[in-house]
């Protein structure tokens, strides 16, 4: 059975080793992206939980600090 695919097997080894050292390349920029992605993802969770009415368009609530 190997024997008969030998040439599809070749193609597909050479395939991979391409996807692998295309992500070697691009590891460090996707990992920057996902850590980028979760922490924005955090900050809209923190803000969706001060004020679930901002998912409807509703205003964040302003700065109550006075300023002297």
């Amino acid at each position: 059975m190997v024997g008969d695919n030998r040439l599809d097997l070749e193609k597909t080894v050479i395939d991979l080793r391409y996807v692998l050292e295309s992500v070697t390349r691009h590891v460090d920029a996707i990992t920057q992206n996902l850590e980028g992605a979760s922490r924005n993802m955090n900050e809209f969770a923190r803000q969706i939980r001060k004020n679930p009415g901002v998912l409807i368009g509703g205003k964040p609530p302003g700065d109550t600090a006075v300023e002297e």
